[in-house]
């Protein structure tokens, strides 16, 4: 930072200047233009060298300045010059954080009109949630999408939704153990595709007694509509129940590649969380459309493991 700042207290006379700048900005623009396409290589070569002969001059005249004129970099409104910018901007990022703060339960106590029609259970909620999360708002938020299936006709129902979030963090702190042949861990299921790209969002509920973690869509093809394929940990709040990878596809001519991942996910998957390999009529099943566990749902694959059909596999 600190040359930067030096190189930038030395100037040339405004004639060289007024010069020198659109000379740079042409120069620049023909540079990037001969980067696109290797035939103007030459070209390239030429102007990279005229740029670095040129940044040469300027920091050998700005270390002859800075030698034979120091008093001109010594005053007090250069120190003021190298310290107010970046004060400035270390104030402004509180400044940033308490607008999105605010922004964030703004947007979230507009939400609550549509989940607490009574004003003054509306009033409480928007106070406890400020006592309660402060400046959490991803906690905020999570706690805002749970509404729906919340009980918010009474300060105790609200309460509760509240101390549900408390909870789950709880327990994805200190994920549960779960037998094997009654499922999984959902805390420790969402990670088991992290190595190939599947990440996934909170495990959550979805009705009175299922709940659910899926990753985002992972685009296999290129195109206006590409190949998807997705993650999907489903079951009740302290058991997954099950796993399921879905691929869907739009792009045929790409289906093999959107397949071999199909495949290679699978294979992890089952490695994971059974600890068994890929059988070979899973493999056909996958490859060649076949029935063994798949389903079709509108150009939809569906593969679902299942660990209470573990002796399928």
């Amino acid at each position: 930072m600190t040359f930067p700042f030096v190189v930038g207290v030395y100037t040339f006379g405004l004639f060289i200047e007024l010069l020198i700048v659109p000379v740079l900005v042409i120069l620049g623009a023909i540079l990037a233009l001969a980067q696109t396409d290797k035939k103007y290589h030459l070209v390239e070569k030429i102007l990279t060298r005229i740029m670095i002969t040129f940044g040469s001059i300027l920091i050998l005249f700005s270390i002859y300045m800075f030698v034979t004129d120091f008093g001109e970099f010594a005053k007090k409104q250069t120190i003021y010059d190298f310290y107010i910018p970046p004060l400035l901007t270390f104030l402004y990022l509180p400044f940033i954080f308490i607008m999105m703060v605010f922004m964030t339960y703004e947007s979230v106590f507009v939400r609550l009109q549509f989940f607490i029609n009574e004003p003054k259970l509306r009033r409480f909620a928007k106070i406890y949630s400020i006592f309660k999360f402060h400046f959490r708002i991803k906690l905020l938020e999570r706690w805002a999408s749970t509404l729906s299936l919340e009980d918010t006709s009474s300060k105790n129902g609200i309460k509760e939704s509240f101390n549900r979030i408390s909870k789950m963090l709880s327990i994805e702190r200190n994920p549960p153990e779960v037998p094997i042949r009654e499922g999984w861990s959902p805390y420790i299921a969402k990670q088991f595709l992290l190595s190939k790209g599947f990440e996934t969002g909170y495990y959550h509920p979805i009705g009175q007694q299922e709940w659910c973690a899926s990753s985002n869509l992972i685009n296999l093809s290129d195109g206006i509509i590409p190949n998807q394929i997705s993650y999907y940990v489903d079951g009740n709040e302290t058991t997954a129940k099950s796993l399921k990878l879905m691929l869907t596809i739009f792009s045929t001519e790409s289906a093999i590649i959107a397949h071999s991942k199909l495949l290679s996910s699978v294979k992890t998957l089952l490695e994971v969380a059974l600890g068994i390999d890929l059988s070979s009529d899973i493999k056909v099943a996958i490859i060649g459309f076949g029935t063994l566990k798949l389903t079709h749902l509108e150009g939809k694959r569906q593969h679902k493991i299942d660990p209470l059909d573990r002796d399928l596999w």
